[in-house]
């Protein structure tokens, strides 16, 4: 059956979705947390998951802990091949620059320019994130760094000249709802504003961010997303076909 005549209910109900958005090291199993912790001689902090409105710099705190586990090789090609079996995809085919920066910080988002051309030139996807909260002057930025998906966004309608670049450019925005309520980009989950986006003809789709910290999966995400004032069966299909569309492959 077509993406656009599924049911909000079908497509939380088991029909295939994407996942576009997903960090190493957020989204560990939980059991796989507790085991290289135990293995190093630690405990996993009990206040390590994300809460409504802690802010972005608290949010990036806790990856110190998650990191921490990530420091051999083993460790990370075990984390990496368990997202690869949860999603059942394998293989790099684009890259990303993350990361809340700031003015006192040396190194910006420009400073990544020739690595983005240079995966533009060799065929790897590219995605920035950009606008989480912040000006939304950042996702112009990436754009011209060649960036093909934006993640968070969530300041684009601050900017009609970003939101017409967005549009033009047919770029897509990957929405992570729980997480932006939790790092204070939106103030609740109802006031998100990928209705908005995906009215506008914004190519939005639906993400989880870090499924450990944030303690939600792809799909329960949708199903939160779902709720949120203005959703219909007719949005929720396009995010989920624009996550689909957007999935970078071997020919991007």
């Amino acid at each position: 059956m077509p993406v656009e005549d599924l049911s909000i209910n079908e497509v939380l109900s088991g029909a295939p979705i994407p996942e576009l958005h997903l960090h190493l090291d957020g989204s560990l199993r939980p059991e796989t947390a507790e085991e290289l912790a135990r293995e190093l001689g630690l405990a996993v902090p009990p206040d390590l998951c994300f809460c409504p409105g802690m802010g972005l710099r608290d949010a990036l705190s806790r990856f110190q802990f998650t990191l921490s586990l990530l420091q051999q090789p083993h460790q990370v090609e075990r984390v990496a091949g368990e997202i690869c079996e949860d999603a059942e995809h394998d293989g790099v085919v684009g890259i990303d620059l993350a990361g809340g920066p700031t003015p006192s910080q040396r190194w910006s988002m420009v400073d990544y320019a020739p690595a983005f051309s240079r995966a533009r030139d060799v065929g790897l996807g590219r995605t920035v994130h950009a606008g989480e909260g912040r000006p939304p002057a950042e996702i112009g930025t990436a754009i011209e760094l060649h960036a093909q998906r934006i993640g968070h966004g969530t300041t684009l309608l601050d900017d009609p000249a970003i939101l017409e670049l967005v549009l033009e450019r047919q770029v897509t925005i990957e929405a992570c709802a729980t997480s932006n309520w939790h790092v204070g980009a939106i103030p609740t989950l109802e006031e998100h504003p990928i209705c908005r986006w995906l009215s506008l003809g914004v190519r939005a789709c639906v993400c989880a961010d870090n499924t450990l910290l944030s303690a939600v999966t792809t799909r329960e995400e949708l199903s939160r997303v779902s709720g949120i004032p203005g959703m219909n069966d007719e949005l929720m299909a396009d995010a989920v076909r624009n996550g689909h569309a957007a999935a970078f492959t071997w020919n991007s």
